[in-house]
């Protein structure tokens, strides 16, 4: 199986560069995230801020599963229509809270 990749958020704000990758590998869904600037040395003492999301192949499937009942969709062109932008990872938590999907997390 190949891995995919899609740009769900490539933006230069006021106070913070934002940078979003979704990469679908073997069956898992991974987001990783940067965020570079002012914003972020102000919450977090640093001003360069990574974060990743890690999905296994369960909640992957239940995530995209909600996301289309066809099963021929193409799942990066999902989260992107579903979670793009500034708060897209946000947008992505509140919608697995809201639907006990499950990830792991971890940043520095």
């Amino acid at each position: 199986m190949k891995t995919e990749l899609c740009e769900l958020c490539n933006e230069k704000l006021q106070h913070a560069n934002i940078y979003v990758l979704a990469e679908l590998s073997e069956g898992k869904l991974k987001i990783s995230g940067n965020e570079i600037g002012r914003a972020c040395e102000d919450l977090f003492g640093d001003s360069d801020y990574e974060y990743f999301y890690s999905f296994d192949e369960e909640n992957t499937e239940k995530l995209f599963n909600l996301l289309s009942e066809n099963p021929e969709a193409n799942i990066l062109a999902l989260l992107n229509k579903n979670f793009s932008g500034p708060d897209c990872c946000k947008k992505l938590r509140e919608f697995c809270q809201d639907h006990s999907i499950k990830y792991s997390f971890f940043s520095y």
